[in-house]
């Protein structure tokens, strides 16, 4: 695999399988100009499920930390992948506590601000180990700001960090908060990638009330290729008992979204022949 050092929202990334793939990679170059320095690292190919842990550091202390599983992947995009979520694992999740714990190490190998939020990334492997892929010094992208407040009461975590550095309450109670977890649930969020095209019909908003809806295209408007994974023209919160349950609440949305959606052109059909509707 191949990516940028300095990019995100999987801009750039190239899987490389073989050494014609490889050879079509290098043959235009690897920088946009012969005095330009390649921006690139390479890594070698993990087998696993991808996980995420967000979290909140105050003046260097893990004040709050916890893991999310994707659904689908953040370079989706570049095959036409039209949505991607993530679900919170649940507090007796056998990963949970593992990987809190390997955040911690991580955060304590690094150098870091004394605060600052953070986004971590790890893989389960087939043979059950925790490799880190990356971690940054900033809150994740989609709707991860949102999606702690209905569990957690984690209004924001930018909202936390700014307000401590203000010198003010950042509302975070404390780090790994399992039995408010245990008693409210889980929550999720998903994303739906623009495709290319005119907008012409778009859903009302669910009145599901564990389906917090967010849409920012509208009729009329014309959309194009997403330029990254965090490019996205509708969006959900998504709450429940489970992650089974959230994961497939977050299913049945996102059939409901695309089968009343219509973009003209280059946009896409229904993913199911169901009728057209409500969603519940």
């Amino acid at each position: 695999m191949v990516k940028p050092t300095s990019a995100g929202g999987a801009i750039g990334v190239v899987f490389i399988d073989n050494r014609e793939q490889l050879d079509a990679f290098a043959e235009p170059g690897l920088a946009p100009r012969i005095e330009t320095p390649p921006d690139l690292m390479v890594e070698g190919f993990i087998e696993g499920r991808q996980y995420i842990v967000d979290g909140l550091v105050l003046d260097g202390k893990l004040v709050f930390c916890w893991p999310s599983a994707y659904i689908g992947a953040p370079s989706d995009y570049h095959e036409g992948g039209r949505h991607l979520a993530a679900v919170m694992i649940e507090a007796d999740h056998p990963l949970r506590a593992r990987l809190q714990e390997i955040t911690r190490a991580v955060l304590g190998a690094l150098p870091s601000p004394r605060t600052f939020p953070f986004h971590a990334e790890f893989y389960h492997t087939p043979d059950d180990q925790l490799v880190v892929g990356e971690i940054g010094s900033r809150t994740g992208g989609a709707r991860i700001d949102d999606m702690y407040n209905p569990i957690f009461g984690v209004q924001s975590l930018n909202r936390a960090w700014v307000r401590y550095d203000a010198g003010l309450d950042p509302g975070v109670e404390s780090f790994d908060d399992v039995e408010c977890a245990r008693s409210r649930g889980v929550a999720g969020w998903i994303t739906f990638s623009p495709q290319p095209g005119l907008v012409r019909r778009l859903p009302s908003p669910p009145t599901d009330p564990r389906v917090n809806f967010r849409l920012t295209a509208r009729p009329g408007m014309r959309l194009v290729q997403p330029v990254h994974s965090g490019d996205f023209f509708a969006s959900a919160v998504v709450t429940g008992t489970s992650f089974s349950e959230v994961e497939a609440r977050i299913n049945r949305l996102a059939d409901w979204f695309w089968n009343n959606t219509e973009i003209a052109g280059d946009g896409p059909a229904p993913l199911t022949k169901e009728k057209a509707g409500a969603f519940s």
